[in-house]
């Protein structure tokens, strides 16, 4: 029986390591920590939740079991 070599995926593509910093993390790409939010952020989604909320509209699903 002959031995063969697997032959490399023509369609994937490899980065060289060099390359990987320069990577924008997506769907798909290297995987790694999740960065934690900033602070900043943090708090500027908190005001942005309370200045909403009073315009949310909260469904009333008692009305659809009867």
């Amino acid at each position: 029986m002959i031995d063969r070599l697997a032959a490399p995926d023509e369609d994937a593509l490899v980065l060289p390591e060099g390359w990987a910093r320069n990577v924008h993390p997506r769907r798909g790409g290297l995987p790694g920590d999740a960065a934690p939010p900033r602070p900043a952020a943090r708090r500027s989604l908190a005001g942005l939740i309370e200045r909403t909320r009073p315009s949310l509209v909260i469904a009333d699903l008692t009305a659809l079991t009867q």
